[in-house]
């Protein structure tokens, strides 16, 4: 009698194992293993030598914010933005790569870009927007 009932247990088991794999085949089931995971910041990070001091790291810093907007104008021109695509920048001096580096040798800009999809959607339910169709 136990024995019979092992038996129902493992078939019972088995029976709803292949069940749950169709219905994940089937696409009755949606999963995503690695969903993309949108970011609301990134930073740009440099340490030198320590001992280098701030004035280089400074010169460097100013450098990478330029650049991101210079980017920024580019980048919004090519979309046909009348906006930014950085909201702000934001730099620091003094830590670097999740505070693993301290000191005037290292330094972070930190950049906050606004969500590209939301400014798109104004673009194309905004008055303008229906013009150009």
């Amino acid at each position: 009698m136990a024995y019979q009932m092992e038996d129902d247990c493992i078939g019972i088991s088995l029976s709803l194992f292949m069940i749950t794999i169709g219905l994940f085949l089937g696409g009755h089931i949606k999963n995503t293993f690695f969903p993309m995971i949108d970011f609301d910041s990134f930073e740009v990070n440099v340490a030198f030598t320590p001992g280098d001091g701030e004035k280089q790291t400074l010169v460097y810093l100013d450098r990478f914010e330029k650049a991101i907007w210079e980017v920024n104008g580019e980048m919004s021109e090519e979309l046909g933005l009348e906006g930014d695509l950085i909201e702000r920048t934001s730099k620091e001096l003094g830590s670097a790569f999740n505070r693993q580096e301290s000191g005037a040798h290292a330094g972070s800009v930190d950049v906050y870009p606004i969500d590209l999809r939301v400014c798109l959607f104004r673009e194309e339910i905004s008055p303008t927007g229906f013009d150009k169709k």
